[in-house]
């Protein structure tokens, strides 16, 4: 339950900065297009940022949100530069290719984790196994040894 509300807050620290990356789009004036460039190219982090937190789903969340907070200033944008507008409506959907293969690439990652970890732990118990049999083994060569001096010494007894 607790690893969920981390998720959740982190996937809720990348809407804000998707959002707020959008803001600068908003209130940054169309004349000013190197800056918009550099907006557009900041939704990346937090698309990023949700896709490494929570997976592909996060990423693809995130990504949307990005696209959809996007669409205003698309929109007002494609009025007075329909080319600049077009190209980043084109940017949607590398923004959600980013968020799915970032997440994609993490929980396969987590997969394999796990995996290890899974695979660590047996091992360590067939070690410990082994070293219980190896210690038994021990023990009864020990017995073995005794019993051979016992019956040795029996029969110099009876002799």
């Amino acid at each position: 339950m607790k690893r969920q509300s981390i998720v959740g807050s982190r996937v809720a620290v990348a809407v804000a900065g998707a959002l707020l990356v959008s803001f600068l789009h908003l209130v940054t004036p169309l004349s000013m297009l190197h800056w918009h460039n550099s907006f557009q190219h900041l939704y990346y982090l937090p698309i990023v940022f949700a896709g490494l937190t929570s997976g592909w789903r996060g990423g693809m969340l995130v990504a949307i949100v990005a696209c959809l907070s996007n669409a205003p200033h698309d929109f007002l944008s494609f009025t007075v530069l329909p080319h600049y507008a077009m190209d980043q409506v084109l940017d949607f959907p590398v923004f959600c290719a980013a968020g799915i293969l970032t997440g994609t690439v993490t929980e396969r990652g987590r997969r394999q984790r796990a995996d290890l970890e899974r695979t660590a732990a047996r091992l360590t118990e067939v070690y410990r196994q082994l070293q219980d049999n190896f210690e038994q083994m021990k023990r009864a060569e020990r017995l073995f040894a005794l019993g051979q001096l016992s019956a040795g010494l029996a029969h110099e007894i009876r002799n």
